[in-house]
């Protein structure tokens, strides 16, 4: 049996626990969505505050012209090549419509166990 992407997501937060402590400050997940480089949870962690207040509707375009995405920042601080975010369940290999999808809510029931500060 393959890697799970709950087991994935769980290995990412632990990485993220041992390198970023207040990591669950900083996620909103009313807006957590893996599929963008700004409102996932690298995105988030690593990104500005306008990013994380950025209204769920905003377009990556809007956010392009803010500068770089928090989600490169963070695979440049965690030092995690492609192969390292998706083993971190950051990122997904699924080609499917619904890859995405499933990884953001496998990544807000993780943090709604994982972190009781954070609220839906």
């Amino acid at each position: 049996m393959g890697v799970t992407i709950t087991s994935r997501v769980k290995r990412g937060i632990k990485l993220l626990d041992q390198k970023v402590p207040d990591w669950c400050d900083k996620i909103d997940l009313k807006r957590l969505n893996t599929e963008s480089t700004y409102l996932c949870v690298l995105g988030q962690v690593y990104g500005t505050t306008g990013h994380r207040r950025a209204s769920v509707d905003t377009t990556y375009h809007k956010f392009k012209k803010l500068g770089k995405a928090g989600y490169d920042k963070g695979r440049v601080e965690l030092d995690l090549t492609y192969k390292d975010v998706v083993s971190y369940g950051f990122e997904t290999t699924g080609a499917s419509e619904q890859a995405y999808p499933r990884l953001t809510k496998t990544w807000v029931e993780a943090i709604l166990e994982h972190c009781p500060e954070v609220r839906q």
